[in-house]
């Protein structure tokens, strides 16, 4: 088992399911009044009173530990670092007492990504897109949890990243021993001359989706993820920064990043990180927090949890 200690297991243990998820996923909570929260996607994980149960599931418990261990499959160090936000403990002691690191690997691919493309298609991805990847190499399903994975390759096109987001629930991160500088990307044909930036690979398929629909093609672009904005400071991404050096005749980045007080922050700081290097046109989603809302809002005329809201009016007014 890993080396942990007490106190950060304790720390970790003291944070709520819902006290987490304000600070990893905000925009994904509803709040139904009088104590009680759920999700966007899972109106039957129910949070009250520093609890949660997911009814849908049967199964509960008291903090956003026992959700990571339980809900999403993580170990215990692994979940203590999600919490805590520090890596999982070097010190992992084996059968033979000899510490032994963690190096980065893909997840094990499951015998068919259906479940994932229909995550996918219901986020709106269009199907054309969701097929570029899979056949590329880019996306795929992973065999244990049932991931969606999405992955970045270096210029050679090894593997060198990957960005996992639940399909049953609100967990999203990287995979461990990641390298951010090959976080997920697309990248359009002949010479680059633009870069379009996105929080998540989520929004990055969203805005190609959305070009498809428009009849827009990609040539000179490359579509790049940054894998999160959160911590960064007034320098350039690792990812913009490793785009930017492989491709010389950049002369524009667009930001696409959310439209929330840690996206406008990150926009702003890469417009005056890049001052005099390239231009830099800030283009957040036009409705709603991130351009996954944007593209829903395009496809059904109102935002996502709108329209889950109609349903449920519609399904009480024909039961009564």
């Amino acid at each position: 088992m890993g080396y942990i200690p007490r106190d950060t297991v304790r720390q970790a243990s003291s944070v709520t399911l819902l006290d987490y998820l304000m600070q990893t996923d905000p925009g994904n909570l509803v709040d139904l009044g009088n104590g009680n929260w759920c999700t966007k996607e899972h109106d039957s994980l129910r949070m009250s009173n520093g609890k949660w149960y997911w009814f849908s599931r049967g199964f509960g418990g008291y903090s956003a530990l026992d959700y990571l261990i339980k809900a999403e499959g993580m170990t215990l160090p692994e979940a203590v670092g999600e919490i805590t936000g520090g890596e999982i403990p070097e010190r992992f002691i084996g059968l033979n007492g000899q510490p032994s690191g963690r190096m980065f690997s893909l997840p094990e691919a499951a015998q068919d990504n259906s479940q994932a493309v229909a995550y996918l298609r219901k986020r709106g991805i269009s199907s054309r897109v969701i097929d570029e990847c899979l056949n590329n190499g880019l996306l795929y399903q992973s065999k244990e949890f049932r991931n969606v994975v999405f992955v970045g390759r270096d210029c050679s096109g090894e593997p060198r990243f990957a960005a996992v987001r639940s399909i049953y629930g609100p967990y999203r991160g990287d995979v461990k021993g990641s390298d951010k500088r090959f976080s997920f990307r697309i990248r359009g044909s002949g010479q680059i001359t633009e870069i379009h930036l996105f929080e998540a690979a989520i929004d990055l398929l969203s805005w190609l989706t959305l070009m498809e629909y428009g009849g827009e093609d990609r040539e000179g672009k490359l579509f790049l993820s940054l894998s999160g904005v959160a911590g960064a400071g007034r320098k350039i991404p690792a990812a913009l920064a490793q785009a930017m050096e492989e491709e010389k005749d950049v002369r524009l980045v667009v930001t696409h990043l959310d439209r929330d007080e840690a996206g406008i922050r990150a926009a702003e700081n890469i417009r005056e990180s890049l001052e005099g290097i390239a231009e830099v046109r800030d283009e957040p989603p036009g409705t709603g927090k991130d351009v996954n809302d944007m593209l829903m809002a395009c496809i059904y005329g109102k935002r996502p949890e709108e329209k889950e809201n109609s349903k449920q009016k519609d399904k009480e007014e024909r039961t009564r």
